[in-house]
């Protein structure tokens, strides 16, 4: 079993994992987090959302995640207020739509 767990974070020999970085709009729900404060994203039923470290919600990502995506992903409020900067580690997969 812990073998076949190991196994899940190791990439496949056809798909090349590097440090990518994106940004995505976000529609907040109440008051904006400071610039530079980390966040979680996460699909619910289909809806990325973004959400404080205890996983209070904070608002919705304008942007479509795909569920069944491989890497880590980190995230933090940007400058621009409107949105959050993503860091991700893995093969060009974070996007449902892979132009995106």
């Amino acid at each position: 079993m812990w073998a076949e767990f190991m196994q899940s974070f190791r990439p496949s020999d056809n798909r090349a994992w590097a440090d990518r970085r994106y940004w995505a709009n976000v529609a907040w729900l109440d008051a904006l987090p400071p610039a530079g404060t980390s966040v979680q994203i996460h699909d619910f039923d289909g809806q990325p959302r973004v959400l404080a470290a205890d996983g209070a919600p904070l608002g919705t990502l304008q942007a479509i995640l795909n569920p069944t995506r491989m890497g880590l992903a980190r995230a933090h409020v940007s400058q621009d207020f409107s949105r959050i900067d993503i860091s991700y580690l893995g093969p060009d997969d974070l996007s449902a739509n892979p132009t995106a």
